[in-house]
Parts: structure tokens; sequence; C-alpha cells
């Protein structure tokens, strides 16, 4: 299993390298308005996790890393792991120009596409993403590490990122904010309306 998560892995830094060329973001990860605190810690956890990735790939993996998972949490963690990926791109998709890989770049409020049911479908994808990579590989450290930078990421970025869409779109933001959830869809949301896809700012 670990060519599928080789695969995964590939073909999401070859999509998301695409999108930060298409929209001139490819160096916005010093641009923004985190904390130089929060970036260094998310980039040792990102250190640590290519380590782990490293060794699982070439084979160096020791057993305290992995443990066996039955046929079915597999096939089950193919779903999570190709659904994360084609939900984040889904997301870069819609995002169009306000795509940053750092937070503070907002042209238009996007609703379209996922935006219609969560606020944050990126953060859905990759939690989905790393979930399905345990899942797969029996890789119990990769995960941990995956979902330990998404954690950092929804306690210490995320209420930066919205305070700055309530800053930027005020009514328009909090009125969106109100009848749309954080990561999880509600049958009770109202949907939105064509005229109400417009768009939103990246993760």
């Amino acid at each position: 299993m670990r060519w599928v998560m080789v695969a995964a892995f590939s073909v999401l830094v070859v999509g998301r390298t695409y999108f930060k060329l298409r929209h001139n973001a490819l160096w916005d990860s010093y641009k923004g308005r985190e904390p130089r605190a929060l970036i260094m810690y998310r980039t040792a956890l990102g250190a640590a996790l290519a380590v782990a990735v490293t060794l699982y790939v070439f084979n160096w993996d020791w057993r305290w890393m992995s443990h066996p998972l039955p046929g079915v949490l597999r096939g089950l963690g193919m779903v999570f792991l190709w659904g994360g990926v084609a939900l984040i791109f889904w997301a870069h998709h819609c995002l169009g120009e306000n795509f940053s890989p750092s937070v503070g770049k907002a042209v238009r409020l996007v609703k379209a596409g996922p935006y219609r049911r969560v606020r944050h479908p990126m953060y859905v994808g990759y939690v989905a993403l790393f979930a399905g990579v345990w899942l797969v590989t029996g890789q119990w450290v990769i995960g941990l590490l995956g979902q330990a930078v998404m954690l950092s990421l929804v306690l210490l970025r995320l209420p930066i990122e919205e305070a700055l869409l309530d800053q930027r779109f005020g009514d328009e933001y909090r009125e969106y904010a109100s009848r749309t959830p954080r990561f999880v869809p509600s049958r009770g949301r109202r949907r939105q309306s064509p005229d109400e896809e417009q768009a939103r700012v990246r993760i």
C-alpha cells in the first residue's frame, strides 16, 4: 500500500503547485499575517512528517510505527484518501484567484461548490486525507503527525483567518457563517441560491 500513498501525495503536490503557479501564490506562505512562531511550529511538524513518510516509502519503517488493520478498514481508507484529495482540488478550483497557502488574501467571498455546505472544505479534505493514509498503510505515526498539523491550523490559524474574513466582508461573511457550518454539513441549513454563489477566500 505504500505506493498508493506515494501516488496520492504526488498528485497532491503537483496539483497544489499548479494552483499556486496559476494564481501567482507560490511564495504566499511568507506574505500572510500568521505569527512567525506558528509558521515555524507547522514547519517542524511538516519536517517530522516528511521523515516518517520517507522511512515508510523506502521500507525503513520500524514495527512500532505501524499496526495491521483489516481489509475493510483499508478499503475505507482508500475512500478517505482519494476523497480528501478530490475535495481539496474542488476547493482550489472554486477559490480561483482567492487561493493562497497563507492568510490574508481575499478578493471575493466564495460560497460556491463545497463552500455552499461548509466554510472550510480544504481543512476537511486534509483531515480525510491523513485519516485515509493511516487506514490504508497502518502507519499511525504518519497519520498522527498529519492530524497534528491540521489541529495546529484549526486551533491557531483558523481564528486569524475568520477574523480577517469578518473584518473584510462584514455582514456578508457573518450572514454566511451563521448558516454554514465550519466543517460538517448540516441538513437543517438552508441551501444557498445561485445569486449567492460568489467566491470566498482559501483555507
